[in-house]
């Protein structure tokens, strides 16, 4: 898939109508402004950024299913740990996701889930 169909499903399954694609890549551009890069792994996106010392910062759009979702995030997590992270870090709303994340990042990785300000924030220790 394209990033511009990538973003059209997500806007469509993970956000509240009125939401749409175009806000996902105004969202986007004004990440990699901020010296943020993204890649795409399968038909997921993932922006990320260093959030201070040896922490990645990330968040995914997702045209996939929630198994391939984290089988993207897991290939991510290996290349963060190639680039000299220690940790990666990110937030999201819905709690099935921390569940799924556990279950793959427990592969190799420790992985903690923790509710700050109405999110859930998950941070894996590369």
């Amino acid at each position: 898939m394209t990033p511009d169909e990538i973003l059209e499903i997500d806007a469509e399954r993970n956000y509240p109508p009125g939401i749409e694609a175009g806000h996902l890549r105004a969202e986007i551009n004004d990440f990699l402004r901020k010296r943020g890069h993204i890649v795409q792994q399968g038909d997921t996106l993932i922006m990320f950024k260093n959030s201070g010392g040896k922490d990645v910062e990330f968040h995914t759009f997702n045209a996939d299913s929630p198994q391939n979702l984290i089988s993207n995030v897991m290939k991510f997590l290996v290349l963060a740990k190639k680039l000299g992270y220690e940790t990666a870090t990110t937030q999201y709303e819905n709690p099935k996701i921390g569940e799924l994340f556990k279950q793959g990042a427990s592969k190799g990785y420790e992985v903690s889930v923790s509710k700050k300000d109405g999110f859930y924030e998950a941070k894996v220790r590369l």
